[in-house]
């Protein structure tokens, strides 16, 4: 039997050290990335069904992190993240382990690290999870690219 935690560590290559902060839900397979200056933390498995849950850390001015903010999207977990612009993306995943979500969804932050969804409805060429998220920039312009994953079980 697994048990999903909730533990956080930093490492700034100096000093690595466990914090007494902890995600909203326990959970595994979720996504993280960095933006704008704070940690987000998206989605994953709770166990027993797959999590809605964001949460967004920030810095203390003595190292230690501090939630900031939760947020919710769309459940699911082995999905994949990405900043383009103003935006940070959540994008595939799955609800059950084997059928691909091709959801993606945006949000913006506050200088605060609160996250407000962007009403706007995009959708990856082929549902999928087990997918990675990475950021291009090109022409002045990022662009959100999400590669790979797979739909289906073994």
């Amino acid at each position: 039997m697994y048990t999903y935690v909730d533990a956080f560590y930093i490492y700034n290559g100096i000093i690595n050290r466990t914090n007494t902060v902890s995600l909203s839900t326990n959970r595994s397979h979720l996504v993280g990335i960095s933006f704008k200056g704070f940690a987000i933390f998206a989605g994953g498995f709770t166990g027993s069904a797959a999590s809605d849950a964001i949460d967004v850390f920030g810095l203390n001015s003595n190292g230690s992190l501090a939630r900031l903010s939760t947020a919710t999207l769309t459940a699911r977990y082995n999905l994949a993240a990405a900043v383009a612009g103003d935006r940070v993306y959540f994008a595939g995943g799955t609800t059950d382990g084997s059928t691909g979500l091709d959801t993606v969804e945006a949000f913006t932050i506050s200088s605060e690290g609160v996250l407000s969804k962007v009403d706007t409805t995009f959708k990856l060429s082929v549902a999928r999870h087990n997918l990675s998220g990475a950021t291009l920039k090109s022409g002045g312009k990022e662009y959100a690219v999400f590669v790979g994953g797979e739909n289906g079980s073994d």
